[in-house]
């Protein structure tokens, strides 16, 4: 009987410099523990005149507008705005008491939950169990 032993080296190691970004602090619009030459795109918001986007061409529909033949018409090739104050008719409503708590007790604390690296959750293979 022959035996072949199988050896692989260390796993690969990006040798770029990684930062890490508080995304989080970024999407509530706080720029300020962020240094001009951590991220790419942030002197697009700084300094005396910060960069202003054109508006966006989507489609504005009012939630109830939103449905399956209006999929299957179009194919959905275009992304569509539902406005604030106008998703009535969608049929999403939030629970005002669900917690994450509740979901992993609904759907099992070990589910996975994919998230990416960021400052509060530096690892990204997270379960419903570490946000509880």
């Amino acid at each position: 009987m022959t035996y072949v032993r199988v050896v692989r080296g260390p796993p690969r190691k990006s040798e770029r410099s990684h930062v890490n970004i508080d995304y989080t602090s970024l999407n509530l619009g706080d720029t300020t523990t962020i240094l001009p030459d951590q991220h790419a795109y942030n002197a697009f918001f700084e300094g005396d005149s910060p960069r202003r986007f054109a508006p966006d061409r989507f489609k504005r529909m009012y939630g109830y507008e939103l449905t399956k033949e209006w999929a299957e018409e179009t194919g959905c090739k275009e992304p569509v705005v539902i406005p604030r104050g106008q998703e009535a008719g969608m049929g999403m409503v939030m629970p005002k008491d669900l917690t994450v708590s509740k979901v992993a007790e609904l759907v099992g604390q070990d589910t996975k939950v994919e998230v990416i690296g960021t400052i509060p959750f530096p690892h990204p293979r997270l379960t419903l169990y570490s946000h509880t």
